[in-house]
């Protein structure tokens, strides 16, 4: 077997112009490969291989502790048993694109299947998909603000520190309870307060003034006085003076003017005419004469518990009765 040993320079000539040769200095051994501007498809320059430095246009050289790249005389990567290291300030670049430097991923990177990643102080994204784990953020930034969601669906509790404004309705599911604090027990302010309820018309909560609460339910005999429901007065008829002479008797007050000359038969109304309720109030006169007042049934009709058509009769002067219809076939005195 037999060996070449150079010492000094080896120079090849190469096709194209380039040339080959090995420097034997002592503090630098390089191999290096030259082109000048002989060759047609290459610029001029070195291109160094060995422990030289990064001295020569292009070069990978050991530095001692890693193998070194080197491109315009200038260090820009390493090479050692943590990986890859670029130099400050360089990225890596697909088609003269950056696709990630030391502190940016590039704009050109639109797509990826990470799984996992760090504190992220400012994220603008067109749509968020979390199929699953949980969500502990304010919305806003550390300065809450405005949200605007077409549909919010959960299924444990809303809580709502401050407050609500819906500008629609709120549907509740049937069935649901719904629980109302209280700040405490107050008085009720009827010109002011007002009522809750929930209109079956459309189904809604509305409001109502306490007032217009009472109206709405005050029945018969009742009237609201200054949002309070009071006994409402209730007018009472007043037929016409009757004379020394037999009359018909009409609901509402009765009364006579003139002295008697004879017993006078005053006749109640008939009951079949009549609602449960209603009242014929009869008064005599001054001066009855020493006849009598006879308060007559209609025939078929009784009072209390007298025979039909049985009358009562007022000696005193001045004398009154009042008599209530209770149903369709007696008169009660009271």
């Amino acid at each position: 077997m037999a060996y070449l040993f150079q010492s000094g320079s080896m120079e090849v000539q190469l096709s194209g112009g380039m040339d080959f040769n090995y420097s034997n200095v002592e503090t630098d051994k390089m191999m290096a490969i030259n082109s000048d501007a002989n060759n047609p498809t290459e610029a001029s320059g070195t291109m160094g291989f060995g422990a030289g430095g990064a001295g020569s246009d292009g070069a990978l050289y050991w530095d001692g502790s890693a193998l070194c790249v080197a491109a315009a005389g200038a260090k820009t990567a390493h090479f050692d048993g943590d990986g890859l290291d670029l130099v400050t300030g360089d990225a890596y670049l697909i088609n003269n694109a950056s696709v990630l430097n030391a502190t940016t991923l590039g704009a050109g990177v639109l797509a990826s299947s990470l799984t996992s990643v760090g504190t992220i102080t400012s994220l603008v994204a067109t749509t968020a998909d979390i199929n699953a784990g949980t969500v502990d953020a304010v919305i806003g930034g550390t300065t809450p603000a405005a949200g605007s969601f077409t549909t919010i669906s959960g299924s444990s509790t809303l809580i709502v520190d401050g407050s609500g404004s819906f500008n629609n309705g709120v549907t509740f599911k049937a069935g649901t309870e719904i629980t109302l604090g209280v700040s405490g027990d107050t008085a009720l302010d009827v010109a002011a307060d007002g009522l809750y309820f929930a209109d079956a018309t459309d189904g809604f909560v509305k409001a109502v003034a306490i007032g217009s609460f009472l109206t709405d339910i005050a029945g018969s005999g009742l009237s609201v006085v200054s949002n309070q429901l009071e006994a409402a007065a209730v007018a009472v008829t007043v037929n016409g003076a009757i004379g020394d002479n037999a009359s018909a008797l009409g609901v509402g007050m009765n009364y006579g003017t003139s002295s008697f000359s004879a017993n006078r038969a005053w006749t109640l109304p008939a009951l079949s005419g009549l609602s449960d309720g209603e009242i014929v109030r009869v008064k005599a006169p001054i001066n009855l004469g020493g006849y009598a007042l006879e308060v007559t049934p209609n025939a078929a009709d009784k009072i209390d518990d007298l025979a039909d058509g049985v009358s009562i009769d007022i000696w005193s002067e001045n004398g009154s009765v009042s008599l209530m219809r209770v149903d369709a076939t007696q008169w009660k005195i009271f």
